[in-house]
């Protein structure tokens, strides 16, 4: 939600014939009952994908490999990544944002404890600076992404 300034955390879920929902969650892949959401507390938003999109063949295969991921751990490696390819700015939605909150909550968190201890202090400074040097030397690759993306957008989809 931070990084898409959304109020959206995820999405993805599938319903099944029987008023279900399948979606990841912290706690795994589940399979429950879709009134879990109407806690007032969760934004819901349904989209309905056109037959001339995915075709039902398509959907039931869909629907077969959710069922095949109830039970998985929710993908936290994948979620430690994607923190890291954010933070560090591999990633081509990166955003000026995301350096300053980061370095703003580095300097909350060890300023104090820098008091304590000179050399805490210098390895402080000297994340600070690594860090804004690895920002800096992923621009690049973040433009390519940019282009990349742009490019592959601008393309018609392939006939199958």
């Amino acid at each position: 939600m931070y990084y898409t300034s959304s109020i959206w955390s995820h999405d993805g879920g599938f319903f099944t014939e029987h008023g279900n929902v399948i979606d990841a969650t912290t706690r795994g892949v589940l399979e429950h009952p879709f009134s879990d959401y109407f806690d007032n507390k969760s934004y819901i938003r349904i989209i309905k994908i056109r037959d001339d999109v995915v075709t039902p063949e398509r959907r039931e295969q869909l629907l077969s490999f959710m069922r095949s991921q109830i039970g998985c751990s929710y993908n936290w490696r994948g979620v430690r990544r994607f923190f890291w390819s954010i933070i560090l700015g591999f990633d081509r939605h990166y955003r000026f944002r995301f350096s300053a909150d980061f370095l703003i909550l580095l300097l909350v968190l060890l300023f104090p404890l820098s008091f304590f201890s000179r050399p805490l202090g210098l390895i402080l400074i000297g994340v600070g600076i690594v860090y804004l040097l690895v920002v800096v030397g992923s621009s690049a690759r973040r433009r390519k992404m940019r282009r990349d993306f742009a490019a592959q957008i601008a393309q018609p989809p392939s006939a199958s």
